[in-house]
């Protein structure tokens, strides 16, 4: 006959392989702008009209998300210009978040994701709108500094990090006239495009004898997918559609308003 005390020592050795959890891996993503500054340069410095611009209307959003293929959670707000914000969407120990400082460009947005839920998306996004008149033969510059990073773990979870840095200057029409686009990006544990820190300049020129109406778009995104070792057919691809859709929804309630 067996020893009890050796049969404890077995049931005991095999409790956590039967009902044990495995160690959650993680993902991170974060962007950042800030230290964004507007300047000008004078095409005709001798015609005595001074270069220069006027800031108009402006509009700042903030989303916070977690979302799967059957549903998609929002925390949104739209914070006045000059007031700090944040928002944040928490689903166990993942979290989204995205922050304003008020001021013009100071955006910045941060994604964590665990293993202990699969097959989501959770993200943080925040951009700002600002319109501006440019003077007769005014060049815009658009100057700043920007961060990217994307870090993710494969371990039987298939993680991917992204994060992007937007800023664009387009006429009134929407034309995009000039355009800047960071971003990092990991796939499962293989970093495709790595972590960014830097400094920006962008130009934008009104080389006519009138006025001209721009606007000024200023944007960050942090995102992570997290799949299961074998994700259900199609769940990356809903995932993704749900957060286009999100984005393409809030832009198009801030153009009409």
């Amino acid at each position: 006959m067996k020893s009890p005390l050796l049969l404890v020592a077995v049931l005991a050795a095999a409790l956590p392989l039967l009902y044990g959890s495995p160690a959650l891996a993680a993902a991170s993503t974060s962007a950042s702008l800030s230290h964004l500054r507007l300047g000008t340069l004078d095409l005709t410095p001798d015609d005595g009209i001074a270069a220069g611009y006027d800031i108009g209307e402006a509009s700042a959003l903030l989303q916070a998300v977690f979302g799967t293929a059957a549903e998609l959670s929002t925390q949104e707000i739209s914070p006045e210009p000059n007031q700090p914000a944040s928002v944040r969407i928490d689903h166990g120990s993942s979290f989204g978040e995205a922050r304003t400082s008020g001021m013009l460009g100071d955006l910045s947005t941060d994604a964590t994701a665990y293993a202990n839920a699969w097959d989501f998306v959770i993200a943080g996004v925040s951009e700002q709108l600002v319109w501006l008149t440019l003077r007769p033969n005014t060049v815009l510059t658009v100057s700043g500094h920007l961060t990217t990073a994307a870090a993710g773990i494969d371990d039987d979870f298939a993680y991917n990090p992204y994060s992007e840095v937007s800023v664009m200057v387009a006429d009134e029409n929407l034309h995009v006239a000039t355009f800047l686009h960071r971003y990092s990006y990991t796939q499962l544990d293989e970093i495709i495009a790595p972590g960014l820190d830097e400094d920006f300049l962008l130009t934008y020129g009104n080389g006519s004898d009138q006025d001209l109406l721009v606007y000024l778009y200023v944007h960050t995104q942090s995102e992570i997918l997290a799949l299961a070792p074998v994700p259900e057919p199609g769940t990356w691809a809903m995932l993704c559609a749900g957060l286009l859709t999100m984005g393409a929804a809030a832009r198009s309630r801030r153009r009409r308003g």
